[in-house]
């Protein structure tokens, strides 16, 4: 599922709308939240199988990183494109909720307490 993700929001980034760029904007923002999310999930798959060792921990830990590095960006957007929509409140506990499970998966395996 992450590769057909990946390939469609490849996909809306390429396409350049003439009307409806704001409408078009939350199309391409809910599919980079949709790869965000499956990316966490293929990782989690990945940590939790019988396989894992803690000798691949490092090179899981640098992608959790990569993910959490791209948090900030999509809550700025969450937040620009949902402003006047939601509650402040609300925006923040669906920016928390998004990216609550790959915080706590980085800090078990980069060992954080």
């Amino acid at each position: 599922m992450l590769d057909s993700a990946q390939y469609s929001l490849d996909i809306l980034k390429a396409l350049q709308p003439s009307k409806g760029q704001q409408e078009f904007r939350h199309y391409l923002l809910m599919a980079d939240i949709r790869v965000y999310y499956l990316t966490f999930m293929k990782i989690e798959a990945e940590v939790n199988a019988a396989t894992f060792t803690a000798d691949q921990a490092p090179t899981y830990v640098a992608t959790l990183k990569k993910l959490l590095d791209n948090e900030q960006r999509l809550n700025a957007e969450f937040i620009a494109l949902n402003g006047d929509f939601l509650y402040p409140s609300a925006i923040a506990e669906e920016n928390t909720l998004r990216s609550q499970r790959i915080h706590v998966l980085y800090d078990r395996l980069a060992k954080v307490k």
